[in-house]
């Protein structure tokens, strides 16, 4: 069977959060064949401002884009996730 590699990323930032625990469990808890990464930077990555956006991503944002690029999208709204952050990170011209 091969394995299924899987960036997670918890939206909450609260130390004690519900929905990292989740996520903590689902890797624990799997029954094989799953690899469960869990992204513990996300407090790191800056609000997105477009007067700011004028060239190299910030470096925060650099690092989860080429972290993510490992991973295969889950889903279709994933799928479109890296069309969306290419647009908000790149200098407009």
């Amino acid at each position: 069977m091969n394995q299924v590699d899987v960036l997670a990323l918890s939206g909450s930032l609260r130390a004690d959060s519900h929905n990292t625990a989740l996520l903590h469990a689902a890797r624990t808890l799997h029954s094989g064949g799953l690899a469960i990464d869990i992204d513990h930077d996300l407090g790191r990555l800056p609000l997105y401002n477009q007067d700011l956006d004028t060239g190299a991503p910030p470096a925060p944002v650099a690092e989860l884009r080429a972290r993510s690029a490992r991973y295969a999208p889950s889903s279709p709204s994933a799928r479109s996730w890296p069309r969306w952050e290419r647009k908000c990170w790149s200098s407009r011209r």
